[in-house]
């Protein structure tokens, strides 16, 4: 599995991703003393037409915003829609 890139996360951390055939997987690590051990953060789901799917959900969505990757949005379902770990979803790269 190459590694695509490496990007900075918001809090400080790193982000690498990594190509699966049509998947991509995001390996974080967490900045700082007592970040814990390594844990399954949530699911990121591609989806065709996020704006269709942002009316579909209503609230149950959290904002649309850029992405860490070029070119895509990315919003993640609100913990109030009753699942037990984060799923967010994604605009489709362009090009592909």
């Amino acid at each position: 599995m190459q590694l695509r890139r490496v990007a900075e996360s918001p809090d400080g951390g790193r982000m690498g991703f990594r190509r699966l055939g049509p998947a991509i997987l995001e390996l974080v690590e967490a900045d700082g003393a007592g970040a814990g051990p390594a844990r399954f953060w949530g699911l990121v789901v591609v989806v065709e037409d996020l704006d269709a799917l942002a009316d579909g959900l209503g609230r149950q969505l959290g904002s649309i915003r850029d992405a860490v990757q070029p070119s895509r949005r990315i919003a993640t379902l609100r913990e109030s829609a009753g699942l037990g770990e984060a799923v967010a979803f994604m605009s489709p790269e362009w090009g592909l």
